[in-house]
């Protein structure tokens, strides 16, 4: 990934508004949401955690949390809203799905 990527969004579906379960919640949740592909240095940490979390699972990143301090590096663990948090949660989705460090799929889900 180049140092331009940083510019690209992803852009994917995290809900239908119109099902009843999502009705209370329809109002806050937006329909998209695009992810910024932080900078590179930050990329590699997320990236690696991501793949790892999905690999092994919401216990490891239980016990990851836990373990670190709490940095600028890492925040992305402790404040998912952060654009390096929905990055992060993405990456770890998109890893679970079998996407690649390098590539990925680009269609909506």
């Amino acid at each position: 990934i180049s140092g331009s990527m940083r510019s690209v969004f992803e852009t994917f579906d995290i809900g239908d508004e119109k099902k009843p379960q999502a009705a209370a919640s329809a109002a806050r949740i937006p329909s998209r949401i695009q992810v910024a592909i932080p900078e590179k240095k930050a990329r590699r940490v997320i990236d690696v955690m991501a793949k790892y979390v999905a690999k092994h699972g919401a216990p490891f990143e239980a016990a990851i949390k836990k373990e670190v301090l709490p940095t600028r590096i890492f925040s992305f663990l402790t404040n998912p809203d952060s654009p390096e948090g929905q990055y992060y949660r993405w990456r770890m989705y998109a890893f679970a799905q079998g996407d690649g460090p390098t590539k990925w799929r680009t269609e909506e889900f």
